[in-house]
């Protein structure tokens, strides 16, 4: 009796010892915090009272508690800072508790929690007031621990979803890193509702069952999520999400339930093939949705439980290749017969557009032509005139000699006076348009009639050369100077539509399908598509009463036998045609025979 007492007794301090070794090895570290007292929006009322209770029920179970409640922006990220560097001063085998009440939302696919002074009057102010739910997660990847335990009751009613659009209901589903689980009130993009009590009905039944033994955290979550939805009427259904590599017990394993301990994830370290490894690495295949992801699965796991769907989703990325590639020389051959086919339109571009520069040139040429024959013919009709005017001044001087041998006292006087032959006012005039013409002045119209354009050219050359001359009527002391200028004189000027082309002006062409404008542009021809031209209908000239009285004749009466009114003309009722005599303005006015 007294062996097996003492046998008994060994086995106890044993186990103490064994238990105690193990939480002083287990080191639990929580970080809580309940935001209620909001200032420039809504407040609520549960969490703060949400985040004491919890707090409560992890300090029972042996965790570090940093409780935090109604805190602004900067006392949530010192609260942040605190716990992610105990969470790496303790080591690898720490277990880390997040816990969040408050309000959230959801702004282009970020989940953000709201500190209780934040300003948000617009979408850019969420990233500059709220803190990002992802930094929780940035801090656990950091500390590397062993488990990871992320509670986030954030998905009340939005208070800004009617100052911006990109707001989406509730919170969005983030990926839970290796050894870690997040959970939500309710499912992502939903709405949990905030109590009628003291607490939340997801923390109220979610601290319950945390205070159970023999539950891990995984049956905890579910059970949670199972009495929250029937309590709700199936309103509020609260979601996980994990990745969790082994068992978690909050209260405690029982005496029947074994526990299996939680691999520590060392760097350069090969982890355990049993299956949450590979769930765990399939969801991440899955998750990352690539092909190498995919075939690094099924080279890890050669004979998983995925492995059949990892194949099939790499044939499905192989076919896809292959279609993207056909898909692509497809293209490519598409685009080397637009670039051929445009490198060939722009050759017959360019060979018409030679053929009109050539056709123009030929245009221009015969213009010139025009024109030097036209001067040449002028020069020579002033020069005929010239002659006529000398010989006619020869003349006149002639009869002077012979009026001066009978009066010889007036020759001598008319002799003193110098004579020199001049021309009459059209021919000087025609003669000065001529000169001004040549110099590049344009005088106008070659016609003896001197008039304002003539005036202002040769006010022009007088600027130009530098002279005074009176321009109101031509002189040969204006022809002299005009005619001492070998070369141009004026600038050649040209219209908007032209360009100077050596010593004219040449009309600016456009390439195919454009036109020139007024302003000398060159604008891209819009071509009308013809519309069918609708057909008016013929208005009558005759007044109602008319009409009434003519429509009345219309009706088909019967005489001799039964007729039917079909369209416009009537109908027998035997298939007879009875036609009828037109009236005034295509109104019938009487019946005419019918014939079978």
């Amino acid at each position: 009796m007294k062996k097996k007492r003492w046998i008994k007794f060994f086995i106890c301090l044993f186990f103490i010892v064994s238990v105690s070794q193990s939480a002083l090895a287990e080191k639990r570290v929580a970080l809580v915090i309940g935001n209620s007292a909001y200032k420039n929006i809504p407040a609520l009322d549960n969490p703060a009272n949400d985040a004491k209770l919890i707090a409560n029920v992890l300090e029972g179970q042996g965790f570090e508690v940093i409780l935090g409640l109604d805190l602004k922006y900067r006392a949530m990220k010192r609260a942040i800072r605190r716990y992610t560097s105990k969470l790496q001063s303790n080591g690898r085998d720490t277990i880390g508790f997040i816990f969040y009440a408050g309000h959230g939302l959801q702004v282009q696919g970020t989940n953000y929690l709201i500190p209780v002074a934040a300003e948000i009057e617009k979408e850019g102010d969420v990233d500059i007031e709220a803190i990002s739910a992802s930094s929780l997660l940035f801090g656990v990847r950091e500390a590397r621990n062993r488990l990871n335990i992320i509670v986030l009751d954030a998905c009340r009613n939005n208070p800004y979803r009617s100052l911006f659009r990109s707001v989406n209901r509730g919170l969005r589903q983030m990926n839970a890193p290796m050894g870690s689980l997040i959970a939500y009130s309710t499912s992502p993009g939903d709405v949990a509702a905030d109590g009628v009590g003291k607490n939340s009905p997801f923390t109220l039944e979610l601290a319950k069952l945390m205070q159970t033994s023999g539950l891990t955290i995984e049956r905890v979550f579910k059970e949670t999520r199972r009495k929250v939805y029937e309590r709700s009427r199936k309103k509020q259904l609260p979601w996980i999400n994990s990745s969790l590599l082994g068992d978690f017990y909050p209260a405690g394993a029982n005496k029947k339930a074994t526990s299996k301990p939680i691999p520590a994830v060392k760097s350069g370290a090969q982890p355990l093939f049993f299956p949450a490894i590979e769930l765990a690495f399939w969801q991440a295949a899955k998750d990352q949705g690539s092909r190498r992801a995919y075939e690094a699965y099924v080279k890890k796991f050669p004979k998983g439980t995925f492995t059949p769907l990892a194949l099939m989703k790499i044939e499905e990325f192989r076919l896809t290749s292959e279609i993207k590639a056909k898909q692509k020389a497809e293209l490519k051959a598409a685009r080397k017969r637009q670039n051929e086919a445009e490198v060939k339109k722009r050759k017959a571009e360019v060979v018409f557009r030679k053929k009109e520069l050539d056709d123009l040139r030929l245009e221009q040429m015969a213009e010139r032509n025009k024109l030097a024959r036209e001067r040449n013919a002028l020069a020579r009709r002033l020069e005929v005139m010239e002659e006529a005017a000398k010989k006619h001044a020869e003349a006149k001087e002639a009869q002077k000699i012979k009026l001066a041998a009978l009066n010889p006292e007036q020759a001598k006087t008319e002799a003193n006076a110098q004579t020199t032959p001049t021309l009459d006012l059209k021919a000087m005039t025609l003669v000065l348009q001529n000169e001004l013409r040549r110099v590049g002045c344009d005088p106008g119209k070659v016609d003896g009639k001197w008039g304002n354009k003539g005036k202002k050219a040769l006010s022009r050359f007088i600027r130009l050369v530098k002279l005074k001359i009176p321009t109101k009527q031509p002189s040969m002391e204006a022809i002299n100077i005009v005619r001492k200028q070998k070369e141009r004189v004026c600038p050649l000027t040209c219209g908007p539509q032209f360009r100077v082309g050596g010593d004219i002006c040449v009309k600016k062409t456009c390439r195919n399908r454009w036109s020139l404008n007024k302003r000398g542009r060159c604008i891209k021809t819009i071509i009308k598509k013809p519309t069918p031209t609708s057909i008016k209908p013929v208005k009558s000239n005759l007044k109602k009463k008319q009409r009434r009285k003519l429509s009345k004749i219309v009706s088909c009466h019967a005489e001799k036998d039964h007729y039917v009114k079909v369209g416009d003309p009537c109908r027998r009722s035997d298939g007879a045609i009875c036609r009828i005599r037109k009236g005034i303005s295509g109104f019938p006015r009487t019946f005419g025979s019918c014939k079978n």
